[in-house]
């Protein structure tokens, strides 16, 4: 009998089914894996690549499930591939910090910034920076801007606007944006740095908002700000149909806010600051403004 080698020999009765099937189960389980993985890849393509927006819907406002009492928060937002935004809020009051990531229009909620589709796209370099900015540019050719400074190191958080600037007709329009707090945050201040003359740590009621800024493809904008842990839309006249209008969100004339409050704010090179009596009288204007639904 001629001796075959072994890797040419026949296998004996029923082993050739048995190593069929035995060489088919990987293959098979290979197949669904690769399958199930290009599946979910190509969701996570559509969701991020199919376009949704514009036409926005009727939504005009975003707040945190858990706005911050203390400590540090944050509020930064993506634009997305589907022409929704992505809101990373973070609040640094408890440990863990709590993160809350949710797209603005779609409220689509994500376990991470990273979940969401917003590295679509983009450079690897800048995969996860902000696109909101401190100003940028809108559709009409008008820019838009939240200026003025945090406490750094001086306590300034009353000194913030919103603007819109046309550099055609050199002409602005700029409002001083107010948010009431359904309780007070404490502001304790900087004692070490001689020149602040902040005098004693104070509560507040009332965020005076200096947003981070976002053009939408309707003309409209988004303007972000960690300290209210909120979201507004504007038109690029400065008006938003926000519910929270005249409620716990106001917005008055810059010229308005100064002439009311600089009887309060007292004169920091003289050592005449006195922010809680700021404070309590910007909280009385406010509920003023409330009663009467501005």
């Amino acid at each position: 009998m001629l001796d075959l080698p072994k890797e040419r020999r026949c296998p004996r009765a029923g082993q050739h089914t048995f190593y069929t099937l035995w060489a088919g189960i990987p293959t098979f389980v290979i197949g669904i894996v690769v399958f199930l993985f290009l599946a979910g890849s190509a969701s996570a393509q559509s969701e991020g690549a199919t376009k949704a927006y514009p036409p926005y819907p009727d939504t005009w406002d975003w707040v945190p499930k858990h706005p911050r009492r203390e400590g540090f928060a944050s509020v930064h937002l993506y634009n997305l591939p589907n022409g929704d935004v992505l809101v990373d809020y973070v609040n640094s009051e408890k440990l863990p910090w709590q993160k809350e990531f949710e797209s603005f229009f779609g409220r689509k909620t994500y376990k991470s910034k990273e979940e969401a589709p917003i590295g679509l796209n983009r450079p690897p370099d800048r995969k996860y920076i902000p696109d909101s900015r401190y100003t940028a540019n809108l559709n009409s050719g008008k820019r838009v801007s939240g200026l003025g400074l945090r406490a750094n190191p001086c306590y300034r958080d009353t000194e913030s606007v919103l603007r819109v600037d046309d550099d055609r007709t050199k002409t602005f329009t700029e409002k001083v944006v107010l948010y009431l707090l359904d309780q007070p945050k404490r502001y304790r201040t900087n004692k070490a740095v001689e020149h602040c003359n902040d005098g004693p740590d104070f509560d507040y009621w009332v965020v005076v908002v200096m947003p981070n800024v976002l053009p939408l493809e309707d003309g409209t904008f988004l303007a972000a700000d960690g300290d209210a842990g909120i979201v507004l839309r504007f038109t690029e006249t400065l008006e938003t149909r926000s519910p929270l209008l005249g409620k716990l969100v106001f917005v008055v004339d810059t010229e308005e806010f100064y002439r009311k409050m600089a009887l309060y704010q007292g004169d920091r090179a003289n050592e005449r600051l006195d922010w809680d009596r700021f404070h309590r009288a910007l909280r009385r204007w406010v509920l003023e403004l409330q009663k009467t639904g501005r």
